[in-house]
């Protein structure tokens, strides 16, 4: 609802601090959940699984069929 321009939203009427925050609030949930599950998988914390695990071509992979432009 907030959109590229938050000043404009905000002179639009609408409240925007309300959705940045869910929005933040939201990406942090999914971000730790998806570390949990990626500690499940590998049995191992590992701060170099995104180089070794081959791990990097899937998430681009999953941004590209998402929609996202390169």
């Amino acid at each position: 609802a907030v959109g590229g321009n938050r000043e404009v939203a905000r002179l639009s009427g609408i409240r925007t601090s309300v959705p940045v925050l869910v929005a933040h609030t939201l990406s942090s949930v999914r971000a730790a959940l998806a570390g949990l599950l990626l500690l499940a998988r590998l049995r191992v914390g590992s701060p170099t699984i995104g180089s070794q695990g081959d791990y990097d071509l899937m998430s681009i992979a999953a941004v590209v069929l998402g929609g996202t432009l390169l």
